[in-house]
């Protein structure tokens, strides 16, 4: 159990973006923990440039390093976080502690990614319903992360690791994710910490979904999938959404097992 850290919680803000339910979820946080909140308004370059999201991460790492903090939590400008995940992060003993939600990119796509060791990140827990499942009835679980929505770095993981990108333009959450999952930091999601992410006029929830369909990878291969890259092993077993698993299939890189609604290919419904 925590002690009382002295946190900072930061929330990066683009465009005007801020939105009042992230606001009011933050102010309503149950918690014994000492916090400051910052909201991040400085984006050096003009337009939707991406770089604007490491400016803006970094800004939040040299306060947290420059400050009395023990840890740093991003909240993105359009989370809804539930009244007790400020202290359930903070008491949760692990260096990265990551809150639940819905990836919006593509296919909505659970946040917490599956721990397969140091060589690198798995994939959203949400193509292993059997892991997951029981993930969630223990209410905590080791991952290979990833997201900045909702996530707790305490300052030994923050000093040893610095927000970059991957060189493509993309958001730093999977480069830190990856960072860590090599350099052995453990990262912990917490299930019951499950947030609301605003998308379109609603709101997506971690019970939030879409049809899949279980295909076996018959090439190594890059995709990308749930907002970011991913590689795919020979011989493993996964579950993708429709469209790219008919597409793969087309390439030859994988084979299509068992359609949507668990039917096995070429089984009459």
């Amino acid at each position: 159990m925590s002690n009382g850290l002295r946190l900072l919680i930061f929330t990066p803000t683009y465009a005007g973006g801020l939105r009042q339910a992230t606001i009011d979820s933050i102010v309503a946080q149950r918690t014994s923990q000492r916090v400051d909140w910052e909201i991040g308004r400085r984006n050096p370059y003009p337009g939707r440039d991406m770089r604007n999201v490491l400016a803006q991460y970094d800004h939040a790492r040299d306060i947290a390093l420059g400050g009395p903090y023990d840890a740093l939590l991003t909240v993105e400008q359009d989370m809804i976080l539930p009244p007790h995940a400020v202290e359930a992060l903070c008491n949760t003993a692990a260096p990265v502690v990551y809150g639940t939600y819905m990836l919006r990119h593509g296919r909505p796509t659970l946040n917490a990614w599956q721990y397969i060791g140091e060589q690198g990140l798995g994939m959203s827990l949400d193509r292993y319903p059997a892991e997951l499942m029981a993930l969630q009835k223990s209410g905590i679980g080791r991952v290979s992360g990833c997201g900045f929505g909702c996530t707790l770095i305490r300052r030994a993981a923050l000093e040893a690791v610095p927000f970059r990108s991957d060189g493509a333009g993309h958001a730093p959450d999977m480069p830190f994710a990856l960072d860590c999952t090599r350099a052995g930091i453990l990262q912990m999601a917490r299930f019951d910490v499950r947030c609301g992410h605003i998308y379109e006029g609603g709101i997506l929830s971690v019970e939030t979904g879409g049809p899949t369909v279980k295909v076996v990878i018959l090439q190594a291969v890059n995709i990308l999938l749930g907002g970011g890259g991913v590689s795919l092993v020979e011989g493993q077993n996964i579950e993708l959404p429709p469209r790219q698993a008919q597409q793969l299939a087309a390439l030859g890189y994988v084979k299509v097992v068992e359609d949507s609604a668990g039917v096995p290919k070429g089984t009459k419904k």
